[in-house]
């Protein structure tokens, strides 16, 4: 009985056939069919000892199985950590909108919100309003850090999403 757990695959969507290095890939090429592409995780309620004593909810264990066709490599965190850079920068760079860059974005709107009702002398430049939107800028700050690996416990979350939000508002040029 095999410990993995699928958790991903693209039989629903497949890839497209590889045709060589020397052709441009089209739409309407052929697809690949079957289970070409796969993730599989180790469930929290595997243990060493072949026991399945633990809780089926909690953390899988830190190991992710990717299949390709009916070749298969096991990869740990720091492996997953750079392939999820790598896609993501290619995601970003032809033309997608990753989950850093939408925070950035949200943080960006909300802090140029805040400036705005800290220059002004009106109504809804209230200290309850003000301090709220400070809060919830740190909150965005810290979740992109998290996304991006940034861990809350030694402070690097805060520090990674401020200077993705510094280096997202240098992308933006004269739009941000």
């Amino acid at each position: 009985m095999s410990i993995w757990a699928s958790s991903f695959d693209l039989e629903d969507n497949p890839p497209y056939a590889y045709q060589g290095s020397h052709i441009l890939p089209a739409d309407d090429d052929r697809r690949d069919s079957g289970e070409v592409v796969q993730l599989a995780e180790v469930p929290s309620h595997v243990t060493r000892d072949g026991r399945d004593d633990q809780p089926e909810d909690g953390r899988p264990w830190p190991w992710l199985r990717l299949s390709l066709y009916a070749e298969d490599v096991v990869l740990d965190r720091s492996h997953v950590e750079a392939l999820h850079a790598a896609i993501g920068s290619w995601l970003a760079r032809t033309g997608g909108q990753s989950s850093a860059d939408a925070l950035a974005a949200e943080w960006h709107r909300r802090n140029q919100r805040l400036e705005e009702l800290t220059k002004s002398n009106g109504p809804e430049a209230q200290v309850a309003i003000v301090e709220h939107l400070r809060g919830e800028l740190i909150g965005l700050r810290g979740a992109l850090g998290m996304l991006l690996g940034g861990q809350v416990q030694d402070g690097t979350a805060d520090l990674l999403g401020w200077a993705y939000c510094q280096e997202w508002r240098g992308r933006q040029g004269g739009q941000a």
